[in-house]
């Protein structure tokens, strides 16, 4: 590093060196580090959360430790150096340059020396012993994580497998009926043996217990991977102009279309198609993912869009393709198919009318008594003035007076006392 910076790194990797020179005097540095290299013409202040294994210092500035986690080998080789040691630093080895000692160094010392395991190879005395798990830095780690481009799927990102065997089990959330297996104790039969690489299906509601066990199917360390938990139940493309494909990983099991898809809307250049009846559907399956391919004629690859999915349980997303998010046209002509339609909620309807209103408003965390409100009166409001002024209210600008003008009204009717009738 040449300048004042951040550094970040995945729990998953580790940095082989990050070097701080020239006149840096501030550096943040997050993830394992291999190596360290300290030779700044200015002092120093290092933070961040990260284990380091080995850092050297060679400068005749004051170094200020302030990161959170621990250092295996501090190593001053600069006579004129001086290091300041944080609350939250655990060193695991120190080693002060040659003719000084830790106290003469160390600027903090009897405030550190309990963070100091060994100094010069020998183990020091005042150190806590309840530190020396940070110290240990070498745990099995394990997570689950997407594939990018391979929708439904997720590899296993893990450090310090050592010569052991990684093996994983799906199991199916709320589910469970046994607690799930210990250390020392056998992996289950059904675990599946993981080799760096692979790629798997993660069905929705289903998360991934990661064992990692010896050649006798002993279990050493196990994990539980939670952060699939906000993956997307599916993902909808326009594959090509007139097609669009649904995907879900949803475990169909022996299910039809509409036993698992109840309606699907999609909106574009003033074109909608509803389909509420998929009786007549059938599934296909794309590298393993349930798939449905709709014909939707007059449809183009490239064009701002909007669909709304519902699932025959009752839950379902609406999302944009295309950037249609920042398309005023398409999300005004939404807004009116909105009024009537299945999604005339307050929920889906109100949202629309609030993104709009937002998109316009140069201010858009200013009071509450500003922008769409969602209680009832204030929607059947809305939806009044825009049925009756369809032909003005075609541009957000327009939209938005009108909201505000809504919201007025409104308000001068809850603080007058001797107004008991709507003027709407």
């Amino acid at each position: 590093m040449l300048a004042n910076g951040k550094i970040s790194a995945d729990d998953y990797i580790t940095l082989p060196q990050v070097k701080i020179e020239n006149s840096v005097s501030k550096v943040d540095l997050c993830g394992t580090i291999q190596n360290v290299y300290v030779k700044s013409k200015n002092d120093v202040v290092i933070t961040g959360f990260s284990n380091i294994d080995n850092l050297e210092i060679d400068s005749n500035k004051r170094i200020t430790l302030n990161t959170n986690g621990a250092i295996k080998n501090l190593t001053l080789n600069n006579t004129e150096s001086t290091v300041f040691i944080g609350n939250d630093t655990v060193i695991g080895n120190f080693e002060p340059p040659n003719g000084k000692t830790a106290k003469e160094v160390v600027v903090n010392y009897y405030q550190a020396e309990d963070k100091i395991e060994k100094i010069s190879g020998v183990f020091n005395e005042k150190f806590n012993l309840e530190l020396k798990d940070k110290l240990n830095t070498d745990n099995f780690k394990a997570r689950a994580w997407f594939v990018a481009g391979r929708f439904g799927y997720v590899k296993i990102d893990m450090k310090n497998q050592g010569n052991n065997i990684v093996k994983y089990t799906l199991e199916e959330k709320g589910d469970r009926v046994t607690p799930l297996h210990a250390k020392g104790e056998q992996v289950p039969v059904e675990a599946i043996e993981y080799h760096k690489g692979d790629e798997f299906i993660v069905w929705h509601d289903h998360e991934v217990v990661i064992y990692l066990v010896d050649e006798n199917g002993v279990i050493l360390d196990l994990v539980e991977s939670y952060e699939l938990e906000w993956r997307s139940l599916e993902k909808v493309e326009i594959k090509q102009n007139d097609w669009v494909s649904i995907r879900t990983n949803t475990k169909i099991k022996d299910n039809s279309v509409s036993e698992i898809i109840s309606h699907f809307y999609f909106y574009q250049d003033g074109i909608v198609h509803k389909i509420k009846d998929f009786k007549n559907y059938s599934w296909t399956f794309e590298d393993g993912i349930p798939t449905l391919n709709l014909y939707l004629e007059e449809i183009k690859a490239n064009k701002p869009s909007l669909y709304s999915l519902f699932y025959a349980r009752g839950e379902g997303p609406t999302g944009y393709l295309n950037k249609g998010y920042n398309d005023e046209d398409l999300n005004i002509f939404v807004l009116y198919e909105m009024l009537d339609g299945i999604e005339d909620g307050i929920g889906q309807f109100g949202s629309f009318l609030s993104n709009i209103y937002r998109f316009k408003n140069k201010h858009p965390d200013t009071e509450p008594t500003n922008g769409v409100q969602f209680d009832s009166l204030s929607m059947d409001a809305y939806k009044q003035e825009l049925r009756k002024n369809k032909t003005n209210l075609q541009t957000a600008d327009a939209i938005k007076v009108m909201v505000d003008v809504v919201n007025a009204k409104i308000r001068s009717i809850h603080y007058c006392k001797k107004c008991s009738v709507s003027t709407f």
